[in-house]
């Protein structure tokens, strides 16, 4: 007898890493969410609006420590199990905005496990 409790639904972060209102990417992770809804998935949807940051400094972020946009992106990123990100890409390269935005995460990161390790 095979006794297994319901799963909780996969929950995912699905965002465009467009600016433009109405652009193919935007309507890409829509098409992404709704699929993903469809399929009984849990969809936190944003927009890179929603993680506004400065140019990554190392200057800002010892003296003023880091933006709120990539603040809100780790916690919504670390809230979901996997993300979707539907980006347009300049000259075989992601945006600036979604490079500057990882460059923040990980400096966050680094920092969040340099002072878990000590190191």
């Amino acid at each position: 007898m095979n006794d297994t409790a319901p799963r909780e639904p996969a929950r995912f972060l699905v965002f465009s890493a467009s600016l433009r209102d109405g652009s193919l990417n935007t309507r890409l992770a829509d098409l992404a969410a709704t699929t993903i809804e469809a399929n009984g998935g849990a969809v936190d949807r944003t927009s890179m609006r929603d993680f506004d940051c400065p140019s990554y400094n190392l200057e800002v972020q010892d003296g003023e420590g880091f933006p709120a946009g990539a603040e809100e992106f780790r916690r919504r990123l670390e809230g979901c199990d996997a993300f979707v990100v539907s980006s347009p890409e300049y000259n075989t390269s992601p945006p600036g905005l979604l490079k500057n935005l990882i460059d923040w995460f990980r400096a966050i990161a680094r920092s969040r496990s340099t002072s878990e390790t000590g190191c």
